[in-house]
């Protein structure tokens, strides 16, 4: 994939995968699924919630090119593992979470469990419109497996019926089952990139090659 450069005044350079120095083993896993990605990062910068809001920003101005309209929704899973009873069913995802969220905020959401040998683990998709930025770079800080997903005609039960194992809490590349959900879907998947000391030094995307193409022109 031609990878491009574009440097604002804030320092954020937007790269191809290849270019910004992944591994080639996740980017032949992608190509084996006809995905890409692309990098919106500043690495020198000091104050990284401010990269990862601007980063992010820069994302959806980029994502907003290839779609021309896209619906945004935010997904994510709780990393705790809940007992497998009837109040840890009931508890689920926004209870363990706390005040991270809205108090109204579960019931705008789809949440379903995945059953594990130390118990339940909760994933949910939600509507971005529900989630300010400041609670989706918490998140993203927090959680693991939280990402922002762009989409056309997408809604919360086709992500619990094409995620119904959940997804791994992996950083270092996209989850196969996401993945998965992205080569046959009309989607890109966004998330933070967060070094091991916690710092944001922006944001990457993933999506199939024909879509990611698109911001290049």
């Amino acid at each position: 994939m031609t990878c491009v450069v574009v440097t604002m005044t804030t320092n954020l350079v937007v790269r191809g995968l290849e270019q910004a120095g992944w591994s080639p083993e996740i980017i032949g896993n992608l190509a084996r699924h006809e995905c890409g990605g692309m990098e919106i990062s500043a690495p020198d910068a000091a104050g990284e919630t401010e990269v990862l809001a601007l980063a992010l920003t820069k994302a959806r101005w980029t994502i907003q090119e290839i779609f021309g309209s896209s619906e945004y929704w935010v997904l994510s899973g709780n990393s705790a593992v809940q007992p497998d009873s009837a109040l840890g069913r009931r508890r689920g995802f926004w209870g363990s979470l706390g005040p991270s969220f809205p108090a109204n905020l579960a019931s705008q959401a789809i949440e379903w469990n995945v059953p594990t040998p130390g118990g339940l683990k909760f994933f949910t998709a939600i509507r971005k419109d529900q989630v300010s930025d400041e609670l989706l770079i918490r998140l993203w800080h927090r959680e693991k497996t939280t990402w922002l997903v762009a989409c056309e005609g997408c809604d919360a039960q086709i992500f619990r019926s094409g995620l119904v194992d959940g997804w791994s809490p992996e950083r270092s590349a996209i989850p196969n089952g996401l993945l998965e959900l992205a080569s046959i879907s009309k989607m890109i998947l966004v998330r933070g990139l967060i070094t091991d000391d916690g710092k944001g030094m922006g944001v990457v995307a993933f999506g199939q090659l024909r879509w990611l193409a698109r911001a290049e022109r």
